[in-house]
């Protein structure tokens, strides 16, 4: 993300409690918790545009955290915006969840203008914020682009909080570990390289829209046992799949329709799956497995 930043000329400014061991292309690194609104307002002067990429709950969590979740995935989020609205920033920019503020759809690939009925906490969270952050739109507190991003994957996601289905492939093809799957593998999900989540992103900064809601997948979906085969051909590993029972949080497709974002945003994804789980296998070759 600060990589494709830096290359459409924006100077980064980041803020995480985990730092990195390179901060590459980031002119300034905040190594704290975005719950301190107070510093967090302190960092944004001057920043042009904010993306929130927080998130403390996964989609398989179980539906009674929603009460516990709300806090964080919900009320956090505004009032981030909030503060940076304070801090003078113009544009705001929210990672929402793709695949579960839809819930079962019979539309695929998936539309923004399909009903939401999500089947899990997450889901419900993501879909409560978004309208949320509308509504500051609406009240010209600060313009928001929302985007609606698949399953993201790439160099630099590591297997773990149990997300992110092609890191944990990745790690079990190259650690020897078994690839626990719930169900059988027949779920289809919508994967999107992450170097084109990041120009979506890009994108948003620049969008002189009052507030914008659109997907960011790759339009096409793959089932998790085309995965194991894509991962095992990009590694030239063997997977040992160990299958689970299903969860009843997971739906059986989720594809997305990205027309919106070329219209909206200009933007459309450029990576396929077999170059970018190339891309990934080769990052995972230098890499120890976590």
């Amino acid at each position: 993300m600060t990589h494709a930043l830096a290359r459409a000329g924006h100077g980064v400014v980041a803020l995480d409690k985990f730092k990195p061991s390179s901060t590459g292309d980031v002119l300034a690194w905040h190594e704290t918790d975005s719950r301190d609104l107070n510093y967090l307002k302190q960092a944004a002067e001057g920043c042009n545009a904010a993306i929130f990429l927080g998130g403390y709950s996964r989609p398989g969590d179980r539906v009674r955290s929603i009460i516990e979740s709300a806090p964080e995935e919900l009320i956090h989020p505004v009032q981030v915006a909030e503060a940076c609205a304070d801090a003078g920033v113009s544009r705001y920019v929210f990672t929402s969840s793709g695949g579960t503020v839809y819930g079962p759809v019979q539309t695929h690939p998936t539309p923004e203008t399909e009903t939401n009925t999500p089947l899990n906490a997450y889901g419900v969270t993501k879909l409560a914020a978004e309208h949320f952050l509308r509504l500051l739109s609406a009240s010209s507190v600060i313009s928001t682009s929302v985007l609606r991003v698949s399953n993201p994957y790439g160099p630099g996601q590591m297997a773990r909080r149990g997300q992110g289905f092609i890191a944990a492939a990745m790690n079990a093809a190259y650690s020897g570990a078994a690839l626990e799957i719930w169900g059988d593998g027949s779920v289809v999900r919508d994967f999107i390289y992450v170097g084109d989540v990041a120009e979506a992103f890009v994108a948003a900064c620049n969008s002189p829209n009052a507030f914008d809601l659109v997907n960011v997948g790759f339009g096409a979906g793959a089932s998790l046992k085309e995965i194991c085969a894509g991962v095992e051909a990009a590694s030239g590993r063997a997977l040992n799949v160990k299958y689970m029972a299903s969860r009843a949080a997971d739906v059986p497709v989720s594809v997305l329709e990205n027309a919106r974002a070329l219209e909206v945003l200009g933007w459309k994804p450029e990576t396929s799956l077999a170059e970018g789980l190339a891309k990934t296998a080769e990052w995972w070759e230098t890499h120890k497995p976590l």
